[in-house]
């Protein structure tokens, strides 16, 4: 797996978009990765420590599916959601490479996640 670098101004980018979809979501955390769980950019209340743990998490999750989409024929699965009964967690394909993350409060309609 590559590791990436990002310029002052992808960072800043990156960081004006989160920001923006956190005041829309009002997320708990929003995290932009790679496939390997590397964080890129985020936006989050939660420790930086539990972050990464969720991040890398996270990206596991997405490659267990990415093999269940392969297994069943499809091509690959674009975005997976966890519903517990106080946060939801949805993960969605960016690109090839990375990976949006969000952490929202269980009363955030599904639909505003996606």
């Amino acid at each position: 797996m590559a590791g990436y670098a990002i310029s002052r101004q992808q960072s800043s980018e990156l960081a004006r978009i989160l920001a923006a979809l956190s005041r829309q979501t009002d997320a708990e955390a929003l995290v932009v990765c790679d496939y390997g769980g590397n964080i890129l950019a985020q936006k989050s209340r939660l420790t930086d420590h539990r972050l990464q743990t969720v991040a890398a998490l996270a990206a596991g999750a997405f490659a267990a599916t990415r093999e269940l989409a392969q297994r069943v024929g499809e091509s690959g699965f674009q975005s997976i959601y966890h519903q517990g009964t106080a946060i939801n967690i949805y993960i969605h394909c960016q690109t090839s490479e990375f990976l949006l993350l969000l952490v929202l409060k269980a009363e955030t309609p599904q639909g505003l996640a996606r």
